[in-house]
């Protein structure tokens, strides 16, 4: 493949521009947080994150009590992701 020419490059640097970074981007960056200041984190971290969800049951010592299931309070970042999958899957309605 030929190399352009200096001439070709300052034509063509008209529709080749860098992409510049938005304001909300470069924040993003430096602070590590969302604009809803949830800390941002890859794919596989959010799965670890969501992982930490669980379903206990407890079984009450004293006699006559019935068994019952204790869900695990989600952090606000768990709680954003279970709406934002919700809404996703058309199931938030």
């Amino acid at each position: 493949m030929r190399k352009l020419g200096p001439r070709i490059r300052q034509v063509f640097s008209v529709y080749y521009t860098k992409a510049q970074r938005s304001p909300q981007a470069k924040r993003k960056d430096r602070t590590k947080r969302s604009a809803d200041g949830l800390p941002i984190q890859s794919f596989r971290g959010l799965l670890k994150n969501l992982s930490t969800i669980a379903r206990n049951r407890i079984q009450p010592t004293i006699e006559g009590a019935v068994p019952f299931d204790k869900m695990t309070m989600p952090s606000p970042v768990q709680q954003r992701a279970w709406i934002s999958w919700a809404y996703a899957s058309n199931d938030y309605y």
